[in-house]
């Protein structure tokens, strides 16, 4: 089933919802500072969705506007928050999503903080250290993608909220070691000793 509005088009599939729903779309002004779109209300986020469904979202940003490489689309749900970078179908950025909530398109020029915490480029670690650990933080919210590679192997990060930990293992024995992170698109090569 296609619902529709002046700048939003989303696709259900029959079996989308558990019962019959009286479809609520609301479309709002946005004053979100990065907004490239209306801000999308899509029903209640409370109702369960059966399926995955699409979301179309019309942008402001003009044919050919540089900044729409760096257009994002928000989700903000019941129970998640979150960032994909969707497909452009015209002046649509198209994505598919499985609760249903707020939805926006922004423009991400700030790319992901990675901070050390304890320790810096370059250090040597006293012998008894068990762990290293940094902050990984994005203006528009969660991380959602982390990968960190110890002298080209990837290893193993424990995550609490912005902070993710390393506790030395196997991996990583006495000696010089080169780290890799990265962190939603964006790279950082640290190196230290252990």
């Amino acid at each position: 089933d296609l619902v529709k509005s002046e700048y939003a088009e989303l696709q259900f599939d029959k079996n989308a919802f558990y019962d019959t729903v009286l479809f609520l779309l609301k479309e709002k002004n946005n004053k979100e500072q990065y907004a490239a779109s209306v801000l999308v209300n899509v029903h209640r986020p409370v109702v369960p969705v059966h399926s995955r469904y699409s979301v179309k979202i019309k942008t402001r940003l003009k044919t050919g506007d540089p900044l729409r490489s760096k257009t994002v689309m928000q989700f903000a749900g019941f129970k998640n928050k979150t960032i994909v970078k969707g497909a452009w179908d015209g002046d649509y950025m198209r994505a598919t999503f499985d609760e249903l909530g707020t939805v926006q398109l922004l423009i991400d020029t700030i790319a992901p903080v990675v901070e050390l915490s304890g320790w810096k480029d370059g250090t040597t670690l006293p012998a008894d250290t068990k762990s290293i650990s940094l902050s990984a933080k994005d203006n528009f919210g969660a991380i959602t993608k982390f990968k960190a590679e110890l002298d080209g192997n990837w290893i193993l990060f424990e995550q609490k909220g912005h902070v993710f930990t390393y506790s030395f293992d196997e991996n990583c024995k006495p000696g010089k070691h080169q780290l890799m992170v990265w962190v939603d698109r964006k790279s950082t090569r640290l190196n230290s000793s252990h």
